[in-house]
Parts: C-alpha cells; structure tokens; sequence
C-alpha cells in the first residue's frame, strides 16, 4: 500500500483543485449578491479562469518543464493558497478576479503533471490504475468537496467556504511534501514541442473533440443552479444534492475506468458520448421532476466521466515522447471548452435560461462527428491502452 502514497497524494491535490474550480457553480447567487452583480456577469469568473488554464498550459509547461516535479508541486500548492486568502478577503469583485487569476495559474501547471507524475510514480504495469486513482480524486471534489462547499457557502457565506478550501490546500500541501520523493522528475519539453505536437494530425483532432464537447458539457452545467432553481423550482438544498448525485457519478465513472481504457475504448467513447448529448436534450424536459433530475444527472456524469478520461488517454498514447506538455495542451484546451460552455451559458441565462441544454446537446453532436473521424486515424486499441 505504500507504496501507492506518492500517486495518491497527487490524488488528494486533484481533489483541492477540482473543489476550488467548480464551487463557484453552486454559489454563484450567493457570489453575485455580495458584489451586487447578476449571475451571469459574475459566471465570467469562471470563462475569465478557464481561459488563462487554456492560453498559459502550454508555454507555461514548456518553461518550468526543467523543474523538478517536488519542488514545482509544492510551489503550486503555495500559490494556491496565497490566492485562497486574497479571495477571502477580495474588498471587491475585481480583487477576486485577481485572486481566481493566480489559482488558474497554480492549475495551468497542476493538471499537466498530475497525472503523467501519478503515472510514473505508480507500480510498474499499473498505469491505467494510476489515471484512475488521479481522476477519482478530481471526481471526488465533485463528490464531495463541490457539494460541501456549496453547503458551507449557503450556511456561512462563500468567503467562508473558500476559507476552508484554502486550509484543506495546506494540509495536502504538507502530505505531498511528505510523500513525493525528492527525485520526481518528468519528461523535459521546450518550446519547440509545442510545434512539434501540433503537428500530429490524430492529437489536434483529440484536442477539437475536447475543447468542442466540454463547451457544450460546461454551457449546461456552469448554470445548472439557476436552471434547476428557476425553471424546476428545485430548491437550494437539494440542488446541492444534485451536485453530490453528479459527484457520485464520476466516481463509478473512475472505478469503472480501467475496465473501458482497455480493448473496448472506442465503442465505449462512441457510447459515452451519445449518453451524454441525450442527457442534455433532456434536461429541460425532466427539470420540473427532483428524482427525474437525480437520475439524469447520474447517467450524465458516469458517461462524462468516461469520456474525459478516454481523451486523456489517447492524449498520453499519441505523445508518450512529451507527456507533460501534450497533457498540458490537454488541460489548457479542456479549459478553453469550460470557458467558452460558460460564456454561452452566460449568454443563455441573460437571454433563454432553458435553452443552455439544447446547447450542450449540439456541441456533444459534433464532438461525436470529430471522434468518429478520429477513430480511422488510431492504432489498434490495445496498443493505446497500454501506451505503447
């Protein structure tokens, strides 16, 4: 078992960072209220974090790519928490664009390393084990940390919920400084890799189908409470529930994972996607039910789930000569589709709230057409799961 404590603290910082991107989706009404904005100019936050991830992941991870993987963590930890507490004391809304800023920078480089690190720090032939044990870390701040803090932020205000994220940063901060062995290190990139990559013709698809379904994922869910609220009436208890039920789902996704990863990838991420753009269609049409939602939303996050980790996967086979940048890209792509889903999102609750489903719909529609294109280009799935 110990042996599995290097990857599974990077797990527990996985959990941290997750908790903080996505606890805004459950205060967003507390958040504008407090700086007197409406929900949707306050959404921006989360385009305005998404969209730094999305245009620093790749030069940023090429420049401290040299850096040894120990000290580069706990530097990102540091900063992580230095932001928390100029969130939790932000006079106004700018200070905390300001502090919501320096948290993506800490995330650019996080989810670069993260899981290329789990990885080589695992048990030899436990790969596909090491992306889960990442990935449900990052599932269970959805499970666990986004529900909470939406209660917390309900309950004692969202300064408060931030607060406590920041402290729960440090004491992980002081794990990984325990666990991670002094000599991490990590495949070295440059600049000039970055070109490299791009030039792979099979990578730039897996980044399109990304930065494509996740804005159509995000336009749905970054809004999900003032959707479920106002269209469904579903109050702000159980939409924390909600919240938790999603959790609850990427985490089957994750331990059903290594299983899907193998021979059977390519049909489970045909079958994951269709689940996934049907989940969104119907959202509207089962709002006004809390159970009808509950079960939606359980569906709609294993398959999500699934989906992601597959990209990710082919992202590490495609670029196993450049990992950390190529996974990178990933992060800084995967972001720019949770900027732009939220800036849609933000268009539709100003103009049609109930519409930002439909939307989603779409985008998962031609994320489907790109992967099916893709497919023709892969080699034979065993050799991707297994990265060789």
């Amino acid at each position: 078992m110990k042996i599995w404590l290097p990857t599974a603290s990077i797990a527990f910082a996985a959990f941290i960072f997750v908790t903080s991107e996505f606890v805004p989706v459950g205060l967003l009404p507390q958040i504008a209220e407090s700086f007197s904005k409406t929900e949707g100019q306050t959404g921006l936050m989360m385009t305005i974090y998404a969209w730094i991830v999305g245009g620093l992941s790749m030069p940023l991870m090429a420049y401290v790519s040299h850096i040894n993987r120990r000290t580069l963590m706990l530097a990102l930890i540091v900063t992580f928490c230095l932001a928390h507490a100029v969130t939790v004391y932000s006079p106004n809304f700018e200070w905390l664009i300001v502090s919501r800023i320096l948290v993506a920078i800490a995330h650019t480089v996080y989810w670069a390393i993260s899981i290329p690190l789990g990885i080589r720090l695992a048990p030899p032939g436990k790969r596909a084990q090491a992306m889960s044990l990442v990935s449900t870390g990052a599932v269970l701040g959805s499970l666990l940390g986004i529900p909470i803090g939406t209660y917390l932020g309900q309950i004692l205000g969202w300064r408060f919920a931030f607060g406590v994220i920041g402290l729960f940063a440090a004491l992980v901060g002081a794990v990984l400084y325990v666990c991670l062995p002094k000599n991490a290190t990590g495949i070295q990139g440059n600049f000039k890799t970055i070109g490299m990559l791009f030039k792979r013709k099979t990578l730039v698809i897996v980044y399109l189908v990304t930065v494509i379904a996740m804005s159509g994922h995000y336009a749905a869910f970054t809004f999900i409470t003032p959707f479920l609220h106002q269209l469904g009436g579903i109050s702000g208890d159980r939409i924390a529930t909600v919240l938790l039920m999603y959790g609850v789902a990427g985490l089957i996704g994750g331990w059903l994972s290594p299983y899907f990863l193998g021979v059977r990838f390519q049909k489970s991420a045909l079958v994951s996607v269709v689940i996934v753009a049907a989940c969104l269609f119907a959202l509207k049409f089962v709002a006004i039910s809390y159970a009808g939602v509950m079960a939606l939303v359980f569906v709609w996050g294993t398959a999500f789930l699934l989906f992601n980790l597959i990209l990710q996967n082919l992202v590490l086979a495609i670029a196993p000569d450049a990992e950390d940048v190529a996974m990178a890209g990933y992060s800084g792509i995967y972001n720019v589709g949770i900027g732009t889903g939220a800036l849609i999102g933000s268009l539709s609750a100003a103009h049609h709230l109930a519409s930002i489903g439909f939307i989603g719909a779409g985008c998962i529609a031609v994320s489907f057409v790109l992967y099916s294109a893709l497919l023709s280009r892969l080699a034979p799935p065993a050799n991707l799961a297994s990265g060789h």
